[in-house]
């Protein structure tokens, strides 16, 4: 999810993952999946948040 500095939601993606080995793994192929996100909508700012970083 893409939210501005007023946490207004601008954009949001959802990817499904199959078989990947474990939890770490799966967050870490989240962080790379939203840092590409990012890139493709052209921003270059980001906080990325989760429950594992």
């Amino acid at each position: 999810m893409v939210k501005d500095s007023n946490g207004q939601v601008l954009n949001f993606k959802i990817c499904l993952n199959k078989h990947i080995p474990t939890i770490f793994a799966t967050k870490a192929l989240a962080c790379a999946q939203a840092t590409q996100f990012r890139m493709d909508l052209g921003i270059e700012k980001v906080v990325i948040e989760g429950d594992l970083l």
